[in-house]
């Protein structure tokens, strides 16, 4: 079964995730699309969306076995705009603040976000702030950056999480994956059995 259709959504039957095929009736399948806003695409008759996309009350009561059911009108609705978001934050003491955020459109090459974190950490550096680590999660744009940087973590690579700070080659920047991120997906696996 293919991934989820949703932009930017990697869900799929694979990662244990409920999927979805598009209605076969065309006004509800019209209004799956309309709500999906994905410009120019037209789905296949194996096209799917994961549950994530639909709110709770779009599902019949949960079937004894465990099994959940889509009601016979529903309609997705949990549709996240793709945006990038820069924050900086205290580690001595508690403070953040957001510098900047791109509304980054459908897909985008993670490879440009090189320029500006590091036009962010020269311009956070010259206000005499030290930059010692940027945090992100494991989205496909952030894993990108992490690649033009080497940093490499696995179970079969050696670790690497840090890279000379740009601007100053005597210090380190440390990558770390987002906390949360990390327990929301150890959730998910154990959910989903997935161990």
């Amino acid at each position: 079964m293919p991934g989820c259709a949703a932009v930017g959504c990697t869900n799929s039957n694979k990662k244990r995730f409920l999927m979805k095929h598009f209605p076969i009736d065309a006004a509800r399948r019209k209004m799956w699309l309309e709500k999906m806003k994905r410009d120019n695409w037209v789905p296949t008759n194996y096209s799917c969306l994961c549950e994530v996309h639909f709110e709770d009350q779009m599902w019949e009561k949960t079937r004894e076995g465990g099994s959940k059911r889509l009601k016979c009108d529903a309609v997705p609705t949990q549709f996240f705009l793709p945006y990038l978001v820069l924050m900086l934050g205290g580690i001595s003491t508690r403070w953040k603040k957001t510098v900047a955020y791109f509304f980054t459109g459908k897909s985008v090459n993670g490879n440009v976000y090189h320029d500006i974190v590091v036009d962010i950490i020269s311009k956070t550096e010259s206000i005499g702030l030290n930059v010692v680590a940027l945090i992100s999660d494991m989205g496909p744009s952030n894993q990108s950056l992490w690649r033009k940087w080497n940093i490499t973590a696995g179970r079969h690579c050696k670790l690497s999480n840090f890279l000379p700070l740009p601007l100053d080659d005597n210090r380190k920047l440390f990558v770390i994956p987002d906390v949360p991120h990390l327990f929301k997906n150890i959730k998910n696996m154990l959910v989903r059995n997935i161990y």
